[in-house]
């Protein structure tokens, strides 16, 4: 097995205040990545008397498939404080995927395809800090 992979990210914060009171808004998104090519390979073989392996023929390849995987993120947070101890938090993440999957022996084509997956997550809660 091949695997190389690599990710970045950005974060912008910014503290303020909105009618006089604390607030923080952040900004930010992501891009991961990876590639992993896969290979496996079967010999015929025989148990001996010691049940060592003794291989009968010659060695087949079974599975050669490489993979590409993409994943973009991009997100928005922000927290208002109300009164003490209380804080308003609003958020969303967009999170969207890509797999790619393909055959490379050319004798398994029904591995090859191309997934996607898009997910929009909202979030709301109240912070209580004593």
């Amino acid at each position: 097995t091949d695997q190389k992979s690599w990710g970045a990210g950005l974060q912008w914060t910014l503290p303020q205040r909105i009618a006089d009171h604390g607030n923080q808004l952040i900004i930010g998104a992501s891009v991961d990545a990876g590639d992993t090519r896969f290979r496996q390979q079967s010999q015929p073989a025989t148990f001996g008397a010691d049940r060592a392996t003794v291989g009968t023929g010659d060695y087949a390849d079974e599975t050669d498939v490489a993979t590409t995987n993409r994943y973009l993120g991009a997100f928005i947070a922000d927290t208002l404080a109300l009164a003490d101890p209380w804080a308003l938090s609003l958020a969303a993440r967009y999170n969207h995927a890509r797999i790619r999957i393909a055959d490379r022996s050319g004798s398994a084509p029904r591995l090859d395809g191309e997934h996607a997956f898009a997910r929009f997550v909202p979030a709301v809660g109240i912070n209580f800090k004593p």
